[in-house]
């Protein structure tokens, strides 16, 4: 076994001297190393145990800043959850980070199984949550209704999602701590520091919009939570129990760490998200009809796009990157390969 070894704070995104306008990137994950002291870079893939953890670290993390005074933007956490990746996911995670920093709120995961020859992709959109009042149902996503290009973010998002093959559209939720316990302690426990919700249930929500209350509606906590799902939900095997960081138990046995999940699983667990949101009961969503109309999720590839086949071929064989010539692809996004 390889020995156990910190990984340098600044190196994990890979932006020695980079900055935010809130704090300084790798003052950030230092914190991460030091809150979660087995963050290690042995090479176990330790993925599941991240989404586990993480999500409290964030609605923390937040609840820190506000007393600080500082208002830690979707950009800042997005980066340092790619950077838990980069620490977490040893060789089977490949992350690239955007030319831009400005655009790093979006992400792109992309899914393959080298065996089999599958592949999936999911777009995500972030989002932060924003609210002081004890009326935790009116905290606001008050981005939600973002327009880029001349166009909702929303329905970009999801317009890209329909033209690719295997593709499918999330939007990732970042929550404070205070909006979590505040709906905790209404019997919510669906409300975490991060959140994933189904990118067609927002396009449908946000385009349903044809008024200022339902603008403040549709972009609220109380209209959204039913439709949560999680990070564990999404990289865990739901057969296996959590007995701490980096071990489980696996059909009576024990297991270090948690495989890569497959571009099969993903899209099974994407399924039941998708079939829970359609069961969900919201009072407050008055443009139902965008539950009820999600379209299925679609089936895998079968085929390995040939840039990302690329990619994997440079990233475990260096030694065979074809010589100069080539520009490097210029990235507007955050964007990871997990392979298995």
């Amino acid at each position: 076994m390889a020995p156990l070894a910190f990984v340098a704070p600044a190196d994990v995104l890979g932006i020695r001297g980079r900055s935010d306008d809130d704090l300084d990137l790798g003052l950030l994950v230092a914190l991460i190393l030091a809150d979660f002291p087995w963050i290690l870079s042995s090479g176990a893939f330790l993925l599941c145990a991240l989404a586990n953890r993480f999500p409290q670290f964030i609605a923390d993390f937040f609840d820190h800043g506000r007393k600080l005074r500082r208002r830690f933007r979707e950009e800042t956490v997005t980066d340092l959850l790619m950077g838990g990746l980069i620490s977490m996911g040893g060789r089977n995670v490949i992350v690239e980070f955007p030319d831009e920093p400005a655009t790093g709120a979006d992400m792109q995961w992309d899914f393959v199984h080298r065996g089999s020859n599958t592949f999936f992709r999911v777009m995500l959109q972030a989002k932060r949550l924003y609210g002081d009042g004890q009326r935790w149902r009116r905290h606001t996503y008050r981005e939600l209704f973002h327009v880029s290009g001349g166009a909702l973010q929303a329905v970009t998002l999801c317009n890209h999602a329909r033209s690719q093959a295997a593709t499918y559209p999330l939007y990732i939720f970042y929550n404070p701590s205070g909006s979590c316990q505040l709906a905790a302690n209404k019997g919510v426990s669906s409300v975490n520091g991060i959140n994933l919700v189904d990118g067609y249930l927002v396009e449908g929500l946000v385009t349903a919009a044809n008024s200022r209350a339902l603008r403040t509606s549709n972009r609220s906590l109380g209209t959204l939570y039913p439709y949560f799902f999680t990070l564990p939900e999404l990289f865990c095997p739901s057969r296996v129990r959590s007995l701490g960081p980096m071990v489980g138990i696996e059909n009576g046995g024990t297991t270090l760490g948690v495989p890569v999940p497959r571009p099969e699983d993903i899209r099974e667990r994407l399924s039941r998200a998708l079939e829970a949101s359609r069961s969900a009961s919201s009072p407050e969503v008055r443009g139902a009809r965008a539950v009820q109309e999600l379209p299925e999720v679609p089936e895998v590839s079968k085929e390995i796009p040939a840039d990302v086949q690329k990619r994997i071929e440079n990233h475990f064989n260096p030694e065979r990157r074809d010589g100069g010539g080539h520009e490097p692809e210029a990235l507007d996004h955050w964007r990871a390969t997990f392979v298995s």
